[in-house]
C-alpha cells in the first residue's frame, strides 16, 4: 500500500524540533504552489506505473494555505498520479489555523481526514470532542447511545518509521480520557490496521474507564490486517484485553467478508461486528467515488454476513441512511 507524501515546508512558527522555514508576515503561497507543481510533474516518469492508496499533504502547517491553492496541488497529483479506487486523503492541520469553514473547504476538495499538528492539540483535543458530543446528543435526542471513535494512528509498531507500544497507549489513552470526560455512551474503534495497534488501544481505554468498547479492523478478503495479525488473532486476542464486541468495517464489500466472519466465529463467543462498504466504488473523471451498491442489495448481502455468526450489523463507505432502513428492514 504505498503514499504519496506532499511536504510542505513552513510554518507561522518556529518550534525547536524542526528546521522549517517560518515567517511572520506574508507569505508568496502562489509562487510557492507553481513551484510545487512544476516539481511534481518532474516526478511523473518517475512513478510511471506505480499505484498510491494515500496522499498526506505534510511537513509544516498546510492549513495555512488557501483552500484554492491546495486544491490546484491536488489536481496536480490526480493528473500525474494513478490512485487506488479508496483513497486515504490527509492534510495536517494546526488547530489555530483550522476553522469549521476551513474544514468545509478541505473537504469539498476529497480530504477525508485531518491530522491535527501538535502545537496546541491538547486544549483543543478536549474542546473539540465535547463539542462533537454534544453536538450528537443533541442530533439524537435520547433516541440513541452516543460513541466516542477513535481510529488507525496511521503507523505500525516498532518498525521502522513507526511508533512504539507505549507511546499508541498513550496517544489512545489520551483521546480516550478526553471522550469518557465528554460523557460517551461507549468507545468505538475502528478502521484498525493491526491487531497490535488494537491492542493498545484497548488497553489504553480500559486504564480509563469500563464503558463497552466495540473494535473493529479492516481486513483483506482472506482475513489478513494491514499492519500485523489476522482474523483468527484478533479473535484469540482482544476478548481477553477487555473488548466487548469486535469484526471488521470499511475495505469491500459484504460477499467478501463472509468468510473472515466465519473465521472469527470459530475463535471467540464474543459479539461479532460487521460492518462493510456499499460494494467496490467506481472513480469518476472528477475523481470522486460512487459506489453502485443499490441498498436492496447491500441488505440481502448483509443477511449472509449474520448468517455467518455477525450480531451487530451496519455500514462503512458507500452507505446512506435508506442502505441502514433497508438492512433494518430485511433483519425484520
Amino acid at each position: 500500500m504505498a503514499g504519496l507524501y506532499i511536504h510542505i515546508p513552513f510554518c507561522r512558527k518556529k518550534c525547536r524540533y524542526c528546521d522549517f522555514v517560518s515567517f511572520d508576515n506574508e507569505f508568496d503561497y502562489a509562487a510557492y504552489t507553481a513551484a510545487l507543481i512544476s516539481e511534481m510533474k518532474l516526478y511523473k516518469p518517475l512513478v510511471d506505473g506505480k499505484r498510491f492508496s494515500t496522499i498526506f499533504i505534510g511537513g509544516g502547517t498546510p492549513s495555512i494555505m488557501p483552500a484554492e491553492l491546495l486544491g490546484r496541488i491536488i489536481d496536480t497529483a490526480r493528473e500525474c498520479f494513478s490512485f487506488d479506487y479508496e483513497i486515504e486523503f490527509t492534510i495536517e492541520a494546526n488547530p489555530n489555523s483550522l476553522t469549521p469553514q476551513k474544514a468545509r473547504e478541505y473537504a469539498a476538495l476529497g480530504a477525508n481526514r485531518l491530522s491535527l499538528g501538535m502545537y496546541g492539540l491538547e486544549d483543543r483535543l478536549a474542546e473539540m470532542n465535547r463539542a462533537l458530543v454534544q453536538l450528537s446528543r443533541d442530533a439524537v435526542g435520547g433516541r440513541a447511545l452516543v460513541a466516542g471513535d477513535m481510529a488507525t494512528c496511521g503507523k505500525p509498531v516498532d518498525v521502522e518509521g513507526g511508533v512504539s507500544y507505549d507511546e499508541l497507549i498513550e496517544v489512545y489513552r489520551e483521546q480516550a480520557q478526553v471522550l469518557v470526560d465528554a460523557g460517551v455512551d461507549l468507545i468505538g474503534l475502528e478502521t484498525m490496521m493491526g491487531v497490535t495497534e488494537c491492542s493498545a488501544a484497548i488497553e489504553a481505554i480500559r486504564s480509563v474507564c469500563d464503558l463497552p468498547v466495540m473494535c473493529t479492523l479492516t481486513l483483506d478478503a482472506v482475513g489478513a490486517a494491514y499492519f500485523d495479525g489476522d482474523a483468527e488473532q484478533a479473535a484469540q486476542t482482544l476478548p481477553a484485553l477487555g473488548a466487548d464486541a469486535i469484526g471488521v468495517n470499511c475495505g469491500q464489500g459484504p460477499e467478501l467478508y463472509v468468510s473472515v466472519i466465519q473465521r472469527m466465529r470459530m475463535h471467540t463467543d464474543l459479539l461479532l461486528i460487521a460492518k462493510p462498504n456499499a460494494g467496490l466504488p467506481v472513480i469518476q473523471s472528477d475523481g470522486s467515488a460512487v459506489y453502485g451498491m443499490s441498498p436492496g442489495k447491500f441488505a440481502r448481502e448483509m443477511l449472509q454476513l449474520r448468517k455467518a455468526g455477525a450480531n451487530i450489523l451496519g455500514g462503512c463507505c458507500g452507505t446512506t441512511p435508506e442502505h441502514i432502513r433497508m438492512l433494518k428492514k430485511m433483519c425484520g
